[in-house]
Formats: C-alpha cells, sequence, structure tokens
C-alpha cells in the first residue's frame, strides 16, 4: 500500500502542476485551445453520416457482410413500398385506380433517384391471337374486376393484398452518389417522394414501409438528437441561474461543452469515424455524464464562499477520478464484439477527457484572463431551500438497510432473464407511419419484412421447397415462380419465345448477378429478433455451402442478438474497474477500520435497482440499453469519491456533511436534464432516459443513505 500511496501523491502532485501550468501559461492555453477548435470546425465539414446498418462494415456481423456483397452483386438498393387501399368496406373506382396509376406513372417519369419502380400496372400477361403473341397489361381500362386478375400471379401477397383489394407499389433508390458525407444510402428523396404522396393522397388512403424508409426515420431521428442538444443546453441555463443564481454559472458550462463537443467530433471527421444512430446522441450523453464535476465546483462557491483558485484546487484531482469512472463506463463498451459499440465507447471516453481538460485546465486559463469568470454563483439569488438539509439528516437503521441489499440478488438473477428486442419496429411508436405501414403489411399480406436468399448454384428448386415450408416464410418470390407465370397454357415453341423475351428484361436480370449468382425474396411474417435469427440458423442449415441468407432486417437482428453479450460484458467490465478504483482510494483516503464494503454495497446498489427494474417491468433491452447503463455505472461512484476526498485526514462522515446537500441537488439537476431524453424521436432512449434518471436519483440515495447505515459497521 506504501507503494500505491506514493504513485497517488505523486500523480495528485502532477494534476495539481498541471493545473497551475494552465494559469501560469493561460494565454498560450487559450491560444492552443483557438487553435484546435478553428482545426476541428474545419473538420467537421467532413464528417460522414451513415443510416444503414451494413455501412457500419463490421467484420463481426456476418449477415451484414453478406447483404453488402449482395447489393454490389445484384446492384440492388433501398426501396420503400407503398400500399394504396380503398376506402374501408369498398372496392376502388375507376377514378382512384386512374389517380394512383398516374401518380406511379409520373414518379416513374420525373423522379430521377429512382433506380426502379415496380407496380401492378407494369404486370403483362402473353396471349396468343392468330398465331401472334400479345402482352397484355392486367390492369389495362383500371377497372376494379381487374385487379382480381392479380390472384393468378406471383405478386398476389405483394403487390396486392391476400384478396387482391388494394395496389402496391415498390420505389427502389439509386445508391447514394455523393458517399463523402453519406454511406451507400441519401435517405433525403425519401423525405421528397413522402412529401409528394401526402400532397396528392388523403392520410388513411395509403400506407408506407420498406427499408429506405426507415433509413429515413433514421434521419429524422439524428435531425431530432441535434435539436434536443440545444433543448438541453437552454435547460441547463435556465437551472444554473435557478440554483446558483448568475446566467454565467450556465454559459461557463455551456462553454466547456462547446470544446469538448467541437473537438471530438472533429477529431472523429478527421479520423473518418462516421456518426450514426448510436453516436448522434453521444453529445446528450457527454453532457450529462459531464454535469456532476462542474456542478461541485459552483457548489464549492456557492455553499463556503470558496475564491475560485481554492475551488479549482479542492475539486480537481476528485473531479479527475470522477472523470475516470466515467470513462471507465464508456470504454467498457470497446469490450464488446461489436464495432459500433466500441467507436461509441471510445468517443464518449475520450470526449469525457476532453471535458475534463476543459474544465479544469482550459476554463481556469479563462479565469484567469478575464476577472467574468470568476465568480459564477451569486448566494443572495440563488433558489437552495433548507429541505434539503433537513432530507440530508434522515438516517436508515442499520438492519432496515440491510433488506435493501436484496437487490443485488434481484440484479443478478436479472442479468440472465432480460428481455431482448432490437428489431426497428421496436424503436418506433405504434402510431408513427412506419409502423402503420408494417401492421398493414402484417394484416393484409402476413408478412413485415424480407430477406434476400442468394443462391451459390442451381439448386434453387430444391432449396427453395423445404424453404417454403418454414414458420416464418410467409411467401417466396423467385425467378421460376415468375416463369412458370409467363408459360402457362403455352404451347413449347411460344413458350421458349416467352421465356426468351422475359429473361431480357431488366427486372427478370436484377435476379441474377455477373458473378453467375441468382437470388430469390423471402416474405418474412415476424422481424423480430428471436424469431428472425431462428429462421436465419434454419436457412443456414438448409443451405450449407449452396446459398445463403440477408437482408437489412437479418443485419438488424444479428445485431440485436449480440445485446446480451455486450450488455453483461460492458456491465461487468465497467462494474469491476469502478470498484477497483473506489478500493484503491479507500485505501488511499481512510484510515483503518476502513470502509470497504460499506462503500461497494452503497454505490453499487443504484445499478442493480434498475436491472432489477428492467427484468420486473420486462423492458425491452436494446443496444441503447448498453450505453445508458455505462453513463449510470460511470456516474454511480462519483459521490463516493467526493465523499472520500473531502474527508481525507477525518471520517468519511465528515465528508458526507461537507459534501451531501450539493450531492442531493446536483443529482437532482443531472435525473431532471435526463429527461430531455423524453424528445427522443425513437421509442428506446425515452424510456432509458426515465431509467437514468431513476437510477441517478436511487444511485444517489445508496450514496447516502446506505453508506451512512453502514459506514459503522466496518
Amino acid at each position: 500500500m506504501a507503494c500505491f500511496q506514493k504513485a497517488f501523491q505523486s500523480f495528485c502532485i502532477f494534476l495539481l502542476n498541471l493545473h497551475r501550468m494552465s494559469l501560469r501559461r493561460s494565454r498560450a492555453v487559450l491560444l492552443l485551445t483557438l487553435i484546435v477548435l478553428a482545426v476541428s470546425l474545419f473538420n467537421l465539414t467532413k464528417i460522414k453520416t451513415l443510416y444503414a446498418i451494413h455501412d457500419i462494415e463490421d467484420p463481426s456481423l456476418h449477415y451484414s457482410q453478406i447483404f453488402r456483397e449482395a447489393r454490389k452483386d445484384f446492384n440492388f438498393g433501398s426501396s420503400m413500398f407503398v400500399i394504396f387501399k380503398p376506402s374501408v368496406g369498398s372496392a376502388f373506382t375507376n377514378e382512384q385506380i386512374l389517380k394512383v396509376r398516374t401518380w406511379i406513372a409520373l414518379q416513374d417519369f420525373k423522379n430521377s433517384n429512382l433506380q426502379s419502380l415496380g407496380s401492378p400496372f407494369d404486370i403483362r400477361t402473353p396471349q396468343v391471337a392468330m398465331d401472334q403473341l400479345w402482352y397484355f397489361r392486367i390492369i389495362e381500362r383500371n377497372l376494379p374486376e381487374e385487379i382480381l386478375e392479380l390472384k393468378k400471379t406471383p405478386w398476389l401477397g405483394i403487390l396486392t393484398d391476400n384478396q387482391a383489394h388494394d395496389l402496391a407499389a415498390e420505389f427502389t433508390f439509386k445508391e447514394n452518389g455523393n458517399t463523402q458525407f453519406y454511406g451507400s444510402f441519401d435517405p433525403r428523396p425519401v423525405g421528397e417522394l413522402l412529401k409528394d404522396l401526402a400532397a396528392n393522397f388523403k392520410k388513411g388512403s395509403y400506407f408506407v414501409s420498406g427499408e429506405a424508409l426507415f433509413q429515413y426515420f433514421c434521419h429524422e431521428g439524428i435531425d431530432r438528437n441535434n435539436q434536443l442538444n440545444f433543448l438541453l443546453l437552454a435547460f441547463l441555463l435556465f437551472a444554473f441561474r435557478l440554483l446558483f443564481g448568475t446566467w454565467r454559472s450556465g454559459l461557463t458550462f455551456v462553454f466547456t461543452l462547446s470544446i469538448m463537443a467541437v473537438v471530438t467530433f472533429g477529431a472523429m471527421a478527421f479520423f473518418e469515424i462516421p456518426v450514426d444512430l448510436i453516436s448522434s446522441g453521444l453529445f446528450l450523453m457527454l453532457a450529462v455524464a459531464a454535469l456532476e464535476d462542474f456542478l461541485f465546483f459552483c457548489s464549492e462557491q456557492l455553499e463556503r464562499q470558496t475564491p475560485w483558485k481554492k475551488a479549482m484546487r479542492v475539486i480537481l484531482v476528485p473531479s479527475f477520478f470522477t472523470s475516470l469512472t466515467t470513462m471507465i463506463g464508456f470504454g467498457s463498451l470497446v469490450t464488446t464484439q461489436m464495432l459500433i459499440m466500441k467507436r461509441f465507447g471510445t468517443w464518449a471516453a475520450f470526449g469525457s477527457l476532453l471535458e475534463w481538460i476543459s474544465c479544469f485546465l482550459i476554463l481556469p486559463a479563462l479565469m484567469s484572463q478575464f476577472s467574468y469568470f470568476r465568480n459564477l454563483t451569486n448566494a443572495q439569488k440563488a433558489f437552495r431551500p433548507e429541505l434539503v438539509k433537513h432530507i440530508l439528516k434522515w438516517q436508515i437503521k442499520r438492519p432496515f438497510a440491510r433488506l435493501f441489499l436484496l437487490v443485488f440478488v434481484s440484479g443478478i438473477f436479472a442479468l440472465s432473464h432480460l428481455h431482448i428486442s432490437g428489431a426497428p419496429k421496436d424503436m418506433l411508436t405504434s402510431s408513427h407511419p412506419f409502423i402503420q405501414g408494417l401492421d398493414e403489411l402484417k394484416s393484409s399480406r402476413g408478412w413485415e419484412g424480407v430477406v434476400q436468399l442468394i443462391f451459390e448454384n442451381d439448386r434453387r428448386s430444391e432449396i427453395l421447397e423445404k424453404i417454403t415450408k418454414l414458420d416464418n416464410v410467409a411467401q417466396v418470390f423467385s425467378p421460376a415462380a415468375v416463369e412458370s407465370y409467363f408459360a402457362k397454357n403455352l404451347r413449347s415453341e411460344q413458350k421458349e419465345l416467352v421465356l426468351n423475351d422475359l429473361r431480357s428484361t431488366e427486372f427478370y436480370k436484377s435476379f441474377f448477378s455477373q458473378s453467375k449468382r441468382s437470388r430469390a425474396i423471402l416474405y418474412v411474417r415476424d422481424t423480430h429478433t428471436e424469431p428472425m435469427m431462428k429462421l436465419l440458423r434454419a436457412i443456414e442449415v438448409l443451405c450449407g455451402v449452396d446459398c445463403s441468407a440477408t437482408s437489412e432486417s437479418a443485419a438488424h437482428a444479428e445485431f440485436s442478438a449480440r445485446v446480451p453479450q455486450a450488455f453483461v460484458e460492458s456491465f461487468a467490465t465497467s462494474l469491476a474497474m469502478v470498484c477497483f478504483i473506489l478500493l484503491l482510494l479507500v485505501g488511499l483516503l481512510t484510515q483503518a477500520p476502513r470502509p470497504y464494503v460499506a462503500i461497494l454495497l452503497s454505490t453499487m446498489w443504484g445499478p442493480f435497482v434498475i436491472l432489477s427494474l428492467f427484468w420486473l417491468f420486462d423492458t425491452n433491452i436494446n443496444f441503447m440499453a448498453c450505453l445508458f447503463m455505462t453513463v449510470l455505472i460511470g456516474l454511480a461512484g462519483d459521490n463516493a469519491i467526493q465523499f472520500l476526498f473531502a474527508a481525507r485526514k477525518s471520517k468519511l462522515s465528515d465528508g458526507l456533511s461537507r459534501r451531501g446537500s450539493g450531492s442531493l441537488f446536483i443529482s437532482l439537476l443531472i435525473a431532471s436534464s435526463c429527461l430531455v431524453f423524453l424528445g427522443s424521436y425513437f421509442v428506446s432512449p425515452r424510456i432509458y432516459g426515465l431509467y437514468l434518471a431513476l437510477g441517478i436519483l436511487v444511485s444517489t440515495f445508496g450514496d447516502i443513505y446506505l453508506l451512512k447505515a453502514f459506514v459503522h459497521s466496518e
């Protein structure tokens, strides 16, 4: 321990010297900061945004890799499915069919973003008349009874429902030509098509779905995150004004956050790390995680009127260790096998370090040069109710406190009984147009997603016959089915002529690649993680080396199936490392009898409460849960660290008294700031934002009241 003590003291002296240097060389520090910010801002113009999971190019995601290769080989893009419905209880009229037909034809003519377009109006049937072969459109005169002819085609249950009552069209968009800013797909043309659709048809007369549509709504979700960033900053400005009595306290924190955000995202752009659905929430996560250090500095100034230099020195070292636990929480995601999680964990940890540098190296340099920033609080204008001090005096009796420890048992049990579900349809509310479109597909056609089946040889018919019988396969569409439809009721010479014509069409060619591979389309009943993965595994067994299954839905299912392992790995890693830091600090900062057990039980109690609640309320766990739990674990030990440093050379109870009221205020503000996630476009961040807010509050309860109950039992 003496060796650790000496190393610890040397490290603390190093941090203090680093801080003093920032004061002595304040102009140089500020000049260097401006240069770094300028370079980062320049790099920000080059940052790329990805919306499709296959664009992440994660080598550990098997189906994503196959899908990426298949898209190139078969040259198919992202598609959007539009279903046109007649009025409830009635059939299409001639005018309605003509309107749908005209709108589709106009899109085909004027929309330069479309790669292909398929609709019932394109389907022709061969007929022989007077020894001549003719191709007639099934829907020629826009008559309602003509739609019933679709029952005889392979497109029944696809371009019309199972009773041939509605009409549908599939719009396939071109690959994105400007890959500098987007991945393989730019979703903005989808938004333009949706606007045109809404301008021409009444709500409820059409439904939309498809891979391209989901990627467009991911684009909308990322834009919403950018709006939430500003909403959070506005909330913090008012909250700081309320709690600390000045606007400049909030403005100063926004200043430190801005440095962190610009440099972090600028560095990501420099290293060609794209923004995706996860990292688009990076700023929000870091802002919540970084609040505590700055709030303790402001509390020190407000409660004790401590001069800014002394307040900085008092908070400097403990805040480094609280930032370290936050970095550990985020950094634990690097232990997962998924590239997208590793990226987030790496850059979130980097951002946490930058925030500490901004607060304790750059901000002191700014304060040294500009006196306006030196006193950030005003006790006369601050709202600090006396109730908090009375609440802090509450005490839990030790026998009763032991009952709270049952949470550790339920939390460990919950780890192996979590409800994993990460399908795209779980990310949006039931009233969302994408979900309504999937529901319409399911009710009218019996499927909600597709899987591309890629064949390496000519064993298609033999394998497809077996795959068609799988429970989760509603329908199969293959070139053989189209050939059979076109060649029926024809003599052999006519059949050969028709098939030659068919095989020369772009539609038919799209099922065959230049590398001599072919494909078929499976229409899947249920795209949730478990049924989709069960289907994919069954297909692997039936295919062997002859074929493989893939799609964007398959890639999502595979990604979601990795969540349990990633969740447990990141949770265990961050928990172990944070506990190690806490035990080390207890040994270095306290005297015998040292409260090792009391510190661990009180600080880890909050995360295990949230784990138990995940299981109790059967909460859907997806990749977002990993992110929010890393934030919670990273924050879990922060109060204990502040108490330990405040109690240095005295009793731990003294540290509780010195920092306890500040902890209560700070946890309330951080929990309140988590409510900004309720404005998220997707369902998961809203749910986990509430869990995070609750987790911070219960963690503070454990940090203060359970610690007080157990601290004397060491």
